[in-house]
């Protein structure tokens, strides 16, 4: 009995997660979770969990680990990896790997993606990636998913960024989909230590969520952020610490208001 009721904790609080995610990533990076679970418009190695075509071109490779531990418990601890090559000046290949939740309750997924810069102002990307959901006793399903990506600078401080996840929300089983959904945002650069982002996004069947973000870079070495999202009213920070000119440690703290904290690390490599 004690099991059964521990199996329905899990999957409701699984089915949780999964829709306050954009299409079927689990965890999006210390830095998207600081900045309210922004997406579209993550530069770096981040763009490989988030939107891909947000990716700089300065750097020939990097890799991203995130893991966090949702409401604070250990079982519910979703992790991610992600890295990328560039592929010339303008084009790049990525590969990222998610995980979430434990014997009872589980969710993987796995992704390829490629990116392009058309111009100075346009870049693409396209992700193709398998969900698959396991439940112990009950055996594993899956779905393919993919995403469509768009970005780029409207001018010297104001970027945009532009998401398609699934244009069907997919059904898992009879009490899981895939979500569908469309996401847009803007960053603004207030000076070169400041930038505030927002972004809206429109799931099938949900309320629209907004989303809200601001980034300081504090010092050389140190960038400080907030943010927050309409969805479950959740709100929180994080921050960056630059080890080194190529190795980055990352942090958050998400903070519902029932269920309560969700701490989250990171590391990124670029080169």
């Amino acid at each position: 009995m004690l099991r059964r009721y521990l199996y329905l904790l899990v999957t409701c609080l699984g089915i949780v997660s999964l829709s306050a995610q954009r299409g079927a990533l689990v965890n999006t990076g210390s830095k998207s979770q600081s900045l309210g679970g922004i997406t579209t418009l993550l530069k770096d190695s981040d763009a490989v969990l988030s939107n891909f075509s947000a990716l700089s071109t300065k750097d020939s490779y990097g890799l991203v680990l995130a893991s966090e531990s949702r409401f604070g418990l250990s079982d519910l601890t979703s992790v991610a990896l992600g890295g990328y090559k560039r592929l010339g000046e303008n084009g790049a290949l990525g590969l990222s790997l998610s995980s979430y939740g434990f014997e009872l309750y589980n969710e993987q997924t796995i992704s390829a993606l490629y990116m392009r810069k058309l111009s100075k102002k346009v870049s693409v990307s396209g992700e193709i990636g398998y969900y698959t959901l396991s439940l112990n006793e009950f055996g594993s399903t899956g779905k393919p998913f993919y995403r469509v990506g768009l970005s780029g600078p409207i001018n010297t401080k104001l970027r945009y960024g532009f998401i398609i996840s699934n244009f069907e929300a997919a059904r898992i089983d009879e009490t899981t989909t895939l979500i569908s959904s469309i996401a847009f945002g803007l960053s603004y650069s207030i000076s070169p230590k400041i930038s505030a982002f927002a972004e809206i996004v429109n799931e099938i069947e949900s309320p629209l969520t907004v989303k809200v973000g601001l980034s300081y870079d504090i010092h050389p070495k140190l960038a400080l952020r907030i943010g927050t999202r309409t969805a479950a009213g959740q709100s929180g920070g994080g921050f960056t610490y630059r080890i080194s000119s190529k190795l980055f440690i990352q942090g958050h703290v998400l903070f519902h208001p029932v269920l309560g904290a969700t701490p989250g690390l990171g590391i990124k490599y670029q080169n």
